[in-house]
Order: structure tokens, then sequence, then C-alpha cells
């Protein structure tokens, strides 16, 4: 019994120290993670994107991706980042970075297993959920079905195989950002 009270406790703390995720309650990530779903690079809208917010510091950061050019075999990956730690949005592309469409790949690859509907799926012991990650928000304007038919997806965890692909990606794509779009 004294761990979840502790636990309670320190989620009290937390709150009472930073509020309501701290640096988030102003809004402006609410309004990026918005935004970057409906903004348009040379006429395109983004394909995917994804997001992370701390939930004690409450930093945070909102990527959307594009492809220009679909119509190509690969055509060219863009990507556009805006953060709590900095001015403006920066850019990078898939030619100045590879690690940009490693990361997309591998992320492809995390598909979730199931949807689980409480009641219905068989009994499962409560998993452990992390209270002071950083929640990773994933979504894709082009998914598709197992039968092929199209699908928008989003999928946000703080734990597990999305939290350590999106500390990943971060790290990965660190040294790629530009403040400008490469033409």
């Amino acid at each position: 019994m004294l761990r979840p009270l502790a636990f309670a406790g320190v989620a009290m703390l937390a709150a009472l120290v930073c509020g309501p995720p701290c640096g988030a309650a102003d809004g402006v990530f609410e309004r990026e993670a918005a935004k970057a779903r409906g903004e348009r690079l040379e006429g395109l809208g983004p394909t995917a994107g994804f997001t992370r917010l701390h939930s004690l510091t409450g930093a945070w950061s909102v990527v959307s991706v594009y492809i220009q050019r679909p119509q190509s075999p690969r055509g060219r990956w863009v990507a556009r980042r805006v953060a709590s730690d900095m001015e403006g949005p920066a850019w990078t592309d898939a030619a100045s970075c590879p690690d940009l469409v490693t990361s997309l790949a591998l992320l492809e690859r995390l598909a979730p297993q199931r949807l689980e509907v409480l009641g219905l799926s068989p009994y499962a012991p409560p998993r452990a959920y992390t209270a002071d990650g950083t929640l990773q928000t994933v979504w894709s304007l082009d998914g598709a079905q197992p039968d092929g038919a199209p699908i928008t997806v989003e999928w946000s965890s703080n734990s597990g195989d999305l939290a350590r692909w999106g500390e990943a990606t971060e790290a990965r794509l660190a040294k790629c950002w530009k403040p400008e779009p490469k033409r």
C-alpha cells in the first residue's frame, strides 16, 4: 500500500511545483501540434508527424513530415520541427539527413499489435505506466489497413517501443535541423 501512496505524493508534489505539464500550460504545444497536421509545404500537406511532451518539464517538440514530388520513385522527404526550446521552425530533408528516412522506416515497423477493449479482451494483469515520462504521439494521414484500405492512424505512449523510438529519433535527428528549408 505504501507504493501507491508514495507515487501519489510524488505526482502531487510535481503538480504543485510546476503545474499542468510545466511549460505546456500556455497552449502553444497544443496549437503547434494541431497546426502541424494542416500546414502545407509548397501546396502539399504532411503525410505523417510526431510530437513529444515531457510530463514534468513541459518541454515539447512537434515534427511534420512531407513528401515532395510523390510521383517520383522515392520523392523528396522534408521535415519541419518546432520546439519549446527554439525560436521559429527548423527543417531537414532526406538528402542532407539520411537518418530521416531511417527513422520513418523504423516507425513503420512499430505498428500497434492490437486494440484492446476493456471487458472484451482476455484479462491481463495491469500494465506499468510511466507517470514522469515523455509522451510520444505519432500520426499518419496515409496509413493502410491489412486489406489495403486507407486509414488515418494516431498512436501515443510514454513507454515501450514507441517511447524508445521517439528517444532514438530525437537523438538521431538532432544534428540535422537547420533554420531554413533546403530548396
